[in-house]
């Protein structure tokens, strides 16, 4: 089945449904950096009832609602806002996000960039697209000439350990680069990062630009290299991920650096 289509339509809705001004935003409870606004609930709201009509029987997980149809074999995965922090302070880099999750596989994923008017797509063995033309990452050709992202939250647990990495990376690339959100991802997956590596990402962080990425051509890992795995999805739902995206030439120099 081509799932495309749909999630052109339907992330294309979204953004234009999107508020240009944030209003006002709050903080999740026990989460002070993860900031949420009226906007987060809005475009869940319409995905949800989108997938719902085009989808019967799939289950749905959204990072604001949870999930329904925890039994399915199919589960849409769904990332309002990406980035609500930036969207909320009027930063341009932030992005909507929905991936399709079967038997565990992400194997279709969009994310738009409605600031930008961007909007890719992938679907797992038909490749990636930008604003509906076929792309792959270019060859990278080392760190030395490549930016690197490095997301930290302002409440990360790993702060300390995650300074020491990017100071070593700082030391090596070309230089470093933050936006902490889906925006970070999509410049690897065009090949204008070199990588993209995330301690602290959440399962409606990572679906959607695992395929994408993947089908681009980058290799899309934790942090110890190993595949990212989504099974069982009840306890997916709690897991905190951590994300290694890279051009295969810079992956293994990175997993150097980490280690």
């Amino acid at each position: 089945m081509n799932h495309l289509p749909f999630l052109d339509s339907v992330l294309r809705e979204a953004a234009a449904r999107l508020p240009g001004s944030p209003g006002a935003s709050t903080t999740k409870p026990g989460e002070p950096s993860q900031v949420v606004t009226a906007a987060d609930h809005e475009i869940e709201e319409l995905l949800t009832a989108r997938i719902s009509a085009a989808y019967p029987g799939y289950g749905i997980l959204g990072e604001e609602t949870g999930l329904h149809g925890e039994n399915a074999d199919a589960v849409w995965v769904l990332d309002p806002i990406d980035g609500t922090s930036n969207y909320a302070a009027g930063s341009p880099l932030f992005g909507i996000m929905a991936g399709l999750l079967v038997g565990g596989v992400p194997v279709a994923g969009g994310i738009a960039l409605p600031a930008l008017g961007e909007f890719y797509l992938a679907q797992r063995g038909e490749g990636a697209f930008r604003n509906g033309a076929r792309f792959r990452a270019p060859t990278a050709t080392g760190l030395g000439t490549a930016l690197i992202a490095y997301g930290i939250d302002g409440d990360s647990e790993f702060a300390q350990e995650d300074f020491t990495i990017a100071a070593a990376l700082a030391t090596r690339c070309r230089g470093l680069r933050m936006a902490n959100s889906c925006f970070d991802l999509v410049q690897v997956a065009t090949g204008a990062y070199g990588a993209s590596l995330n301690r602290a990402t959440r399962i409606w962080d990572s679906v959607a630009p695992h395929v994408l990425l993947e089908e681009a051509g980058i290799t899309y890992t934790d942090f110890a290299g190993a595949p990212i795995r989504y099974t069982p999805l009840t306890r997916a739902v709690d897991t905190n991920f951590t994300v290694c995206a890279a051009a295969p030439g810079l992956h293994a120099q990175l997993q150097h650096v980490i280690h």
